[in-house]
């Protein structure tokens, strides 16, 4: 079943304090932590390994004031093994919006943002 990893706007700013003080390569501005949604649920989209010491995150932000038909604000953040394994993991079933050849598409991750598919 497929895994989503969600963080609190409580957490962004938690992480991203410790991304600025390790020095970090991807740390989000304050004046962009100031428009997160504080009740927001925020979607970590992509990880990677980076430099062997840290996880770098692609994250999916609920801003304050944005229409939900906006969609969310991307954004990148690096943080601690600890950190990212301590995110609220949430499974969910399958969506029956797309056919079936998409969604295995997807979850094989042959298709979806690198315009291959």
């Amino acid at each position: 079943m497929p895994t989503a990893i969600l963080m609190t706007t409580d957490e962004v700013e938690r992480i991203n304090k410790q991304a600025w003080r390790r020095n970090s390569n991807r740390a989000l501005a304050w004046e962009f932590v100031e428009t997160l949604d504080p009740e927001g649920i925020h979607v970590v989209a992509w990880t990677m390994v980076h430099n062997d010491r840290e996880i770098r995150a692609r994250i999916m932000f609920k801003v304050k004031n944005k229409p939900a038909e906006d969609g969310p604000v991307e954004g990148w953040l690096d943080m601690s093994f600890k950190e990212f394994e301590d995110l609220q993991r949430l499974e969910y079933e399958r969506s029956l919006t797309i056919g079936d050849e998409a969604q295995a598409a997807m979850d094989e991750g042959t298709i979806g943002g690198d315009g291959q598919g």
